[in-house]
């Protein structure tokens, strides 16, 4: 049934009403939702990154602490800083060599190995590139050089016995993040645990953020 021209006037009225209660609702809701929510995906990301600098500090205070407390190696791995460049470019100062025990008949010429020079006297610790094996059974000896070309051999004879490890990998730099770690340890693990502290609080900060913008999109949904 067609309305009446005061009905069609009432509709149209209504209609325009609402037009403006939506657009000022819509208004409303856009300049309250995209600056929290622009700032809380912000604030999220700090506290996820501050959290994963902690947690990374926190493995490599955990590797220290295991090359300490198992100097003998871990699995048959050893781990040694290299203090000088005598095996660069094979080896650079500073560069984490990880050695693995291997049976002296398995060593040859080109493999790289890590000895005391001098027997059970760690300052004497060497890393060569072996020339060549002699010997058999019991009495293997090996003869190291440096890895230029055409480098000459060293005049010792190293016996197996004194054979650390041969190398397996070599972690570029690792030895000086390491070594710095070991240095200040207590000043490090205090840092760590602040940055994980603070990602927490930033985290539990925002949440109440979160939660208003999750209750301003239903309120908008529940205009149609």
């Amino acid at each position: 049934m067609p309305l009446s021209p005061q009905g069609e006037a009432f509709v149209e009225e209504v209609d325009h009403l609402a037009g403006e209660v939506w657009d000022e609702n819509t208004v409303t809701l856009a300049m309250a939702v995209v600056p929290n929510d622009k700032k809380a995906r912000n604030i999220k990301r700090l506290a996820n990154a501050l959290f994963g600098t902690g947690v990374l500090i926190c493995l490599l205070m955990a590797v220290v602490l295991v090359l300490n407390t198992f100097p003998g190696g871990v699995f048959g791995l050893r781990f040694f800083v290299e203090p000088t460049d005598a095996m660069a470019p094979v080896i650079a100062r500073g560069d984490m060599l990880v050695t693995l025990n291997r049976a002296p008949e398995r060593i040859g010429p080109g493999d790289v190995i890590t000895y005391y020079a001098l027997p059970g006297q760690p300052d004497s610790r060497l890393t060569r590139m072996v020339h060549e094996r002699t010997g058999s059974g019991n009495r293997i000896y090996f003869r190291t050089r440096r890895p230029e070309a055409g480098a000459e051999h060293d005049s010792l004879e190293i016996p197996a016995a004194q054979v650390l490890g041969v190398r397996v990998a070599v972690l570029p730099r690792a030895g000086f993040v390491l070594s710095f770690l070991h240095t200040h340890a207590w000043a490090i693990a205090v840092l760590a645990a602040a940055l994980c502290i603070a990602a927490v609080l930033l985290r539990k900060w925002i949440r109440p953020h979160v939660r208003k913008k999750k209750v301003i999109v239903h309120e908008e949904q529940a205009l149609f």
